[in-house]
């Protein structure tokens, strides 16, 4: 009998959802990092996109929440290349949140 983890990813290929699934994954690591390693600022801080399958962007609230981010960037690039190494992550970037008017 076939195992779920050798069927889904084909159909995901054969539907052309694999690549949105993969990012999804990589998302979801990386806002479980945060609020595992800098929980001080994982209210302000998620991870929005994945551009291009190797620039993986955060969204911050305020300019604080980046600050305080920019030394986890390093460790947060190497967890996420160990996890999901079928992305060729090369970069993070923090962005600040849009407001909404």
């Amino acid at each position: 009998m076939d195992k779920l983890g050798t069927i889904l990813p084909g159909v995901l290929q054969k539907r052309g959802l694999k690549d949105h699934a993969q990012a999804s994954v990589v998302i979801h690591l990386a806002d479980l990092w945060i609020e595992k390693h800098v929980p001080h600022i994982s209210g302000s801080l998620h991870a929005k996109t994945l551009r291009d399958g190797s620039t993986l962007i955060l969204e911050c609230t305020h300019s604080i929440a980046a600050q305080e981010m920019m030394p986890h960037i390093d460790p947060l690039l190497r967890y996420l290349k160990s996890e999901a190494p079928q992305h060729v992550l090369r970069e993070i970037r923090v962005i600040r949140e849009r407001s909404k008017q």
